[in-house]
């Protein structure tokens, strides 16, 4: 059943942390369809072939225990904010009673029923009514039937403490924040995860490759042993010599045997972690040692200065830190509330049905109503004081705990950085070591039959050779696991949604020069039963930044699923898409929608406007889920409103503007969290021509302003006005052009 974590319901309430592009991240078991290249495993073992590095990090996010309670421990979070909704949801109540009573005089039966709702509103009001009916009838002495009906209603709003937004849905805030920490704690759970997980594989397969070289080793002292105990029965070798191999030879024995038992208990040891049975016959693909050996070791591309610099930006962990400093500001603001006096405006309202059983019929000019005030002066608060007090220390715990953490953040990354070096540095020098010693094991039958080597060198040099041979295996592993410990230490570490890595590129950051977007090879396929529909095919498109381009085709031609490719809405087949300088085809919903919300900016031909929400309130939308404060959303709001011409309209809703007023709200929208890309589709589609042309105005002054500019229109005119014009057909394609502007 699809489940998701995100801001909804009739008050909400608001996720406003500084590190703006960490604060929406979405939970979905989702409608998106998942990209062909991820992997769907079972808790089954192979039916053939050996378990490849990708299989084994897929089944282990698929089965581990302690993985799936770290995924289960985030929905028990969300269940804790979902209860947190409901306290500003109406809450319905019912009631059934009946009884049969009898004295010495009569006998009665009666029933009664209510219905009603409690809700507490965003301002802090509690609202309640329900109607009530009572019937009842005598069935001795002087039978009679009476029922009647009674309707209730009353409302509290604070005056003074407990009034507003911010006091009243505190709770709710902090659960949408512990739901939001929740999330980043599992994100850089998972990257550790997986890291584990790939640093166990290649343990298992060093191990193997140990016991590979461990055979070598003793497979050739047995051959000296021989050879030389020939020449001893010959008279040539002293016997002594023969012992020292026999000697050397009883050692690689033990040392071939020690190897294999200490690789079955790595590989045990792994099938626990796959939730695999320990006597599940199951083989690593060595395949994938092979190629790291081939590959040698690749450093990455970061100064430590700026590696430094991407953690305290990009670290999850660090984030949460400091929206805990948020967090308790806003308990500041709340023990301080609870200190003044208490000041509530009532009012009820009671009304009856008429006599008999009128029960439809309710009185109101009858009704008992009443109006007052409930005053609670602020006399005896010492619990009150004493809460602000720990409210303030809290924040100072708080603030004192952040900047621990980021020192922390520094010093692990200054480690990881080190032990990154330190692995590449004994990488090489072991190379030079083996290569050392394999010259020596090559050169010593020639030394042996010069005579200038006796048994005791030649068996030296072939323990030198073995140890050698794991001592590279073992620093290449280890280069490895350092460089995916020290990405995950810098919080650039990616994880696909079936648990693959991919290590980011010399371009790391959000933002890069040029080009902003660049699409390689690009496929978009649909299945329609046992029907593939291939919608996109091999796309290489290239914008920059700053660029205006404009999309043009006939129905059919791709335009709407290119567009959703560009604005991250769905993910290609195949093929890659880089984004300032991110390869988000890699990522999952969870970060598509990161990089949705921060970097794209969306202007549609229908508006979707919130018809509920004024100009202000609608603009703010997307800075909400951003987790911009109130004060500075509102802000920017009316700074983008005055820009596109709407000063003088914030208070209105959708309904009370124009089809271009309306536009002017979306354009502004599409600004508010400032995104590399604005994307329009058919801006003008639905307006007149004057409009559109005012529209048409406001985006090209944006262009003008160094904003990059993608639209998709059929309108000649719009795209003449483009610097460059990209035309689909069936799929491709079909030409890139200057425009004839």
């Amino acid at each position: 059943m699809p489940w998701c974590l995100a801001s909804s319901g009739a008050a909400p309430s608001t996720i406003r942390p500084t590190r703006t592009n960490k604060s929406n991240y979405i939970i979905s078991d989702s409608n998106v369809p998942p990209s062909p290249n991820d992997l769907h495993v079972a808790n089954v073992v192979p039916t053939s072939g050996p378990i490849s590095l990708a299989q084994a990090v897929a089944m282990a996010t698929a089965n581990n225990r302690d993985y799936q309670r770290q995924k289960e421990q985030l929905y028990v979070t969300a269940l804790d904010l979902t209860l947190a909704r409901h306290q500003f949801a109406r809450q319905w109540f019912g009631t059934v009673d009946a009884s049969y009573v009898r004295d010495s005089a009569d006998e009665q039966v009666s029933y009664d029923a209510g219905l009603g709702f409690d809700q507490l509103l965003a301002g802090g009001a509690q609202i309640s009514a329900g109607i009530a009916i009572d019937w009842a009838r005598f069935l001795t002495g002087d039978p009679d039937t009476s029922l009647g009906s009674v309707l209730t209603a009353s409302v509290a709003q604070p005056l003074l403490r407990g009034r507003g937004r911010k006091v009243v849905q505190e709770n709710l805030t902090q659960a949408e924040r512990n739901a939001l920490y929740q999330i980043r704690s599992f994100n850089r759970y998972r990257k550790a995860f997986v890291v584990s997980i790939v640093d166990a594989y290649y343990r298992v397969l060093q191990q193997r490759d140990a016991v590979t070289n461990a055979k070598n080793s003793y497979d050739s002292k047995v051959q000296l042993r021989q050879r030389l105990q020939m020449e001893a029965s010959e008279g040539v070798t002293p016997r002594f010599q023969v012992d020292q191999a026999e000697q050397s030879e009883l050692v690689a024995e033990d040392s071939y045997v020690r190897a294999q038992q200490r690789y079955q208990q790595l590989l045990d040891n792994f099938k626990i972690t796959l939730t695999l049975p320990t006597d599940a016959e199951i083989e690593l693909d060595q395949n994938e040692l092979k190629v790291l050996q081939k590959t040698g070791i690749v450093e990455p591309n970061y100064a430590l200065e700026a590696a430094i610099e991407t953690a305290l930006a990009q670290r999850l962990d660090l984030a949460n830190s400091e929206n805990a400093v948020e967090d308790a500001e806003r308990k500041v603001v709340v023990a301080a509330d609870n200190l003044g006096a208490e000041l509530n405006l009532v009012g009820s309202a009671g009304v009856d049905s008429a006599p008999k059983t009128k029960v439809e019929r309710l009185q109101f000019q009858n009704g008992t109503y009443s109006l007052g005030l409930e005053a609670d002066l602020p006399l005896d608060r010492k619990a009150e004081r004493n809460a602000y007090r720990e409210s303030l220390i809290t924040l100072e715990h708080r603030r004192r705990a952040y900047q621990n953490d980021v020192d922390g953040v520094k010093l692990e990354v200054r480690d990881a950085y080190r032990a990154l070096r330190e692995e590449a540095e004994s990488y090489r020098t072991q190379q030079k070591a083996l290569e050392l010693a394999q010259v020596r094991v090559g050169v010593s039958p020639i030394l042996w039959e010069a005579g200038r080597m006796n048994a005791r060198d030649y068996l030296e040099s072939q323990d030198d050779l073995l140890q050698a041979q794991n001592n590279v295996t073992s620093a290449l592993v280890s280069h490895a696991i350092a460089k995916l410990n020290f990405f995950r230490d810098i919080g650039v570490l990616q994880v696909k949604p079936d648990g693959m890595w991919v290590e980011p590129t010399e371009t790391v950051k959000f933002e890069s020069d040029k080009p902003i977007l660049m699409m390689e090879r690009l496929c978009k396929n649909y299945e329609l039963g046992t029907v593939e529909l291939k919608v996109l095919r091999d796309i290489a498109l290239t914008i920059n930044e700053g660029e205006y381009v404009a999309i043009m085709g006939p129905s059919g031609s791709g335009k709407s699923t290119l567009l959703n490719m560009i604005g991250c809405l769905d993910r290609p087949s195949s093929g890659d898409y880089w984004l300032g300088g991110l390869n988000v085809s890699l990522l999952d919903d969870d970060e598509l929608s990161l990089i949705r919300g921060a970097r794209i900016g969306f202007i549609f031909q229908s508006f979707n406007l919130i018809n509920q929400l004024n100009v202000i309130e609608n603009i703010e939308v997307p800075m909400y889920y951003q987790g911009c404060s109130e004060s500075d959303s509102a802000d920017r709001a009316r700074e983008l409103a005055t820009m596109v011409g709407l000063n003088e309209r914030l208070e209105h809703r959708p309904s009370e503007l124009s089809g271009g007023q309306q536009q002017r709200v979306a354009i502004a929208r599409a600004l508010a969290n400032d995104p590399l890309i604005i994307l329009a589709d058919e801006p003008t589609g639905n307006l007149d021509s004057e409009s559109g042309s005012d529209i048409m105005k406001i985006l090209l002054d944006l262009h003008g302003q160094g904003k990059t500019l993608i639209v998709v229109t059929h309108d000649d005119k719009i795209a003449a006005s483009a610097e460059r014009i990209v035309e689909l057909f069936d799929g491709k394609i079909k030409q890139k052009s200057a425009a004839a502007n």
